[in-house]
């Protein structure tokens, strides 16, 4: 017992040695497999022939796996144009090695010689929440950052207002040869949403718009308002009266036309009051009413907010004339200035013209010929240079340049979208806009705001 006890430190060391000898013999081992089997994958992919080649490449992944290895087998892929392989392995990269930026790299650039812009964005989007940006993948971004697809065309368009936007592929004609455009509702994505054919058409407000339908048997024109579907919802009826038009509802009002003035009506059916040679919406709790030459602001009581009148007030293609906190308006005919809720002059700058604002971002101005843009206390905030202009919607503004060509401008007035276009109107907050060429509207549809599935 006292021999073993003496032997047992010296067999404990023996049996350590031996477990290293044997750890260092498979790792020796394992280097020069690993090195052979990579060797033979490396001449079997320059030879082309891959099916060896990724054999080759498997074994020596189950030795020493590594993200630099899986691209490798990815790249090889790539070169020979098997562009679905490639991914699978820029998706195993993603998946085993989620902090490293090689798989989202390898992902960006597979789909971008694929011209597959959806996946661009979605490795792109994929790379910043789980940590993985890289100065390489931020340059491949900011170079298609602003990649755009087209979609739809139409004759004519109106201005979105809830998700929905007005637009006309045709004009027919009455028996006794009336022009009758055909208006319907498209969403923001281009697709018709309301196929109903309208002869006239109005901005949403909350659930509801107002149309002019032609009706075929009675040959007349029938005004009421529709839901977001096309329902048929609400007729105003009035003892006496036959209505030809009605604004946008706010708050259950809105101004109805009977042929000779306009007024006031609720839900009801109350005249509530009136009467104007022409009205705009109350939306947003402001309208402007026209008797004779002059446009006076009213609230929704009727009530004038200021005593001034006014040669023209602007709105902005949604029935609005008070938006952002501003009333564009022109006393003298001449110069246009910023009003508040209260009818006060905001500012000090007068306006050759100028735009009304949307719901948020700065309006276009003209000063000395050319059109800039002006936040609403009525600072000029990017100086006037351009042919034309329209007031920012959702961070982007279309501006024209001197050859007549339209393109977009972000907030810093970078211009992320070139000239290439005869018209553009606002952005949607789905990163969409109807852009025009050749006498037709289509729908510009962002990827960077749409590639989700």
């Amino acid at each position: 017992m006292k021999t073993i006890s003496k032997l047992m430190p010296i067999i404990i060391i023996l049996l350590f040695g031996l477990s290293v000898y044997k750890l260092y013999t498979t790792r020796y081992e394992n280097v020069v497999n690993y090195k052979q089997y990579l060797k033979t994958a490396r001449e079997y992919r320059k030879d082309q022939i891959i099916v060896d080649a990724k054999e080759n490449y498997e074994l020596a992944l189950n030795i020493f796996p590594s993200a630099d290895l899986y691209k490798e087998i990815g790249d090889m892929y790539f070169e020979n144009e098997n562009y679905s392989s490639a991914e699978a392995y820029a998706d195993i990269l993603t998946d085993k090695y989620p902090k490293k930026s090689i798989g989202y790299e390898f992902g960006f650039e597979i789909a971008l010689t694929r011209n597959d812009m959806v996946n661009c964005f979605k490795y792109y989007d994929k790379a910043v929440k789980r940590g993985a940006l890289s100065k390489k993948l931020k340059k491949m971004y900011g170079d298609i950052e602003y990649s755009y697809y087209m979609l739809g065309s139409c004759y004519q368009v109106g201005e979105e207002a809830e998700g929905l936007i007005p637009a006309c592929d045709e004009i027919t004609y009455t028996d006794d040869d009336e022009e009758i455009i055909n208006w319907y509702y498209r969403g923001v994505s281009g697709k018709t949403e309301i196929g109903t054919q309208f002869v006239k058409v109005g901005s949403f407000s909350g659930d509801y718009a107002p149309i002019v339908k032609y009706n075929d048997k009675t040959k007349k024109n029938e005004v009421y308002f529709i839901d977001k579907v096309g329902n048929k919802r609400h007729i105003l009826k009035v003892k006496g009266k036959e209505f030809k038009e009605y604004t946008a509802v706010y708050n259950d009002k809105f101004g109805a036309f009977d042929g000779e003035k306009w007024a006031f009506y609720d839900w009801e059916n109350n005249k509530l009051f009136g009467d104007y040679d022409e009205v705009t919406s109350l939306k947003n709790g402001i309208a402007a009413v026209r008797n004779g030459d002059s446009w006076t602001l009213i609230n929704e009581k009727g009530k004038q907010i200021t005593k001034k009148t006014f040669v023209d007030v602007k709105d902005n293609g949604r029935e609005e004339v008070y938006s952002n906190g501003i009333i564009v308006a022109t006393e003298n005919g001449e110069t246009y200035s910023f009003y508040d809720k209260n009818g006060k002059k905001v500012g000090k700058t007068e306006f050759e013209d100028a735009d009304a604002f949307n719901e948020n971002g700065y309006a276009a101005v003209k000063i000395d010929g050319k059109w800039g843009f002006a936040d609403n206390k009525g600072n000029v905030v990017i100086k006037p240079k351009y042919k034309e202009a329209k007031s920012y919607s959702c961070g982007y503004a279309s501006v024209e340049n001197e050859n007549g060509l339209w393109g977009y401008i972000n907030e810093d007035e970078k211009l992320v979208i070139d000239y290439e276009f005869d018209d553009g109107n606002d952005f949607t907050s789905a990163g969409t806009a109807l852009v025009k060429n050749n006498y037709s509207w289509s729908t510009l549809i962002l990827y960077k705001y749409n590639h989700e599935d």
